[in-house]
């Protein structure tokens, strides 16, 4: 039995369980569950890879199955689930919104629906009366993702949309009994349905994430377009630059993906910047930094007491620099140090909820789906023969 997927499927079953039992929320049997998470993950990040014939099956017949049961489930959830009371719902409607009207969304305010009771969430220099001063606080390219079903009467339905291609792309990142299975973890995972409740805006960037593994196992061209807008699409996606020795090419070809990279990135984002930078660096940057730390955080933290970023922040670029060091360039590395990298982060967190957690239980499922294609799945002859031997995974 290969020790990497079982550590996995432990790990996605064990934060899965955390995030659940308090909707993402602190208790210390949840943060019990974490630290098993985390240990879990560290195991299948470090254990050496084995190889298995892959147990081929029809996984798009199979897969198609667990996407059309996935789909009635989740729309008779939304059409069932009142319009939820959270921030995040507000910011996306508010935002759509505004550029319905064109209406630069950077340069709204916002109600505060949490009222005096509730204004701790924030900053207090943020909070005047019954309004937020601050305007939409997240990259446009997740607007211009939910802008249609925001038309169609909630923007939820594209994150079903984002979530069902997600699983999509998992399932054909293997094309095995395994992979589907990891499509299956994603789709049917409690934490997903919460994230789909309260619309949050992770099944964009899970969606990219899972195309980006594909492409990789595929050596697709595609692959620096859709990193580069996994960058854009969310402000904490930019640690993935930290892997760019997983999956960019070696030499002088590394610039050229770089560059059609950060041009694809930069395709989506820059025609909202340019309309107010300020407004934008203001909200979409320093707002950030400026957040109160949350003491109801799923986090470590939690159990010291108030800290900043930072410490998260040194904590992903350590993890960053170790599967580096130990990893080889494939899909199945960068997934895995994803999940590693982004679950540390989130762990040791001032602010970690359900939706970060979302993302890293589908990096967990872009990785276990990888482990099935083999360690050779994603580097070309020519180019295994110029790397240097390292740890494979």
């Amino acid at each position: 039995m290969d020790l990497r997927r079982v550590s996995l499927v432990v790990a996605i079953v064990a934060l899965s369980a955390a995030v659940w039992l308090r909707e993402g929320m602190y208790t210390p049997v949840a943060v019990g569950l974490l630290a098993l998470a985390l240990v879990a993950t560290v195991t299948a990040c470090i254990s050496r890879p084995r190889d298995f014939a892959r147990n081929g099956i029809e996984w798009s017949f199979h897969f198609t199955f667990l996407a059309l049961l996935y789909a009635v489930g989740a729309i008779v959830w939304i059409v069932n689930t009142s319009e939820p009371v959270l921030d995040v719902y507000v910011f996306q409607r508010d935002a759509c919104w505004a550029i319905r009207y064109l209406k630069n969304p950077y340069t709204i305010d916002f109600p505060n629906i949490y009222g005096p009771s509730g204004s701790w969430v924030y900053a207090p220099q943020f909070v005047h009366g019954d309004r937020l001063t601050f305007g939409y606080p997240y990259l446009p390219l997740t607007l211009w993702w939910d802008f249609p079903g925001f038309l169609l009467g909630d923007y939820r339905w594209m994150n079903l949309i984002a979530t069902i291609a997600a699983g999509t792309c998992i399932a054909a990142i293997g094309r095995s009994v395994w992979s589907c299975i990891a499509a299956g973890l994603l789709l049917f995972n409690p934490v997903g349905f919460l994230v789909l409740k309260f619309g949050w805006t992770e099944p964009l960037s899970a969606m990219l994430l899972a195309a980006v593994v594909l492409a990789i196992s595929r050596e697709s061209r595609l692959t620096p377009i859709l990193f580069g807008l996994l960058l854009a699409s969310k402000q904490y996606c930019a640690f993935a630059l930290l892997l760019i020795p997983l999956i960019a090419p070696p030499g002088r070809a590394r610039w050229r993906w770089l560059a059609i990279a950060a041009a694809s990135a930069l395709a989506v984002t820059l025609p909202m910047v340019l309309i107010n930078v300020k407004a934008f660096w203001q909200n979409v940057v320093l707002l950030q930094f400026q957040q109160p730390f949350r003491d109801d955080s799923l986090s470590f933290a939690v159990l010291f007491g108030p800290v900043s970023t930072l410490p998260a922040m040194v904590s992903a670029v350590v993890v960053a620099v170790v599967v580096n060091l130990r990893l080889r360039r494939s899909a199945a590395s960068f997934a895995i140090a994803c999940a590693t990298m982004y679950l540390v982060f989130f762990a040791f967190n001032k602010q970690a909820f359900a939706n970060y957690y979302f993302f890293v239980i589908a990096a967990m499922c872009c990785a276990l789906a990888s482990f099935s294609r083999g360690p050779r799945s994603a580097i070309s002859a020519e180019t295994r023969a110029e790397q240097p031997p390292r740890l494979n995974s």
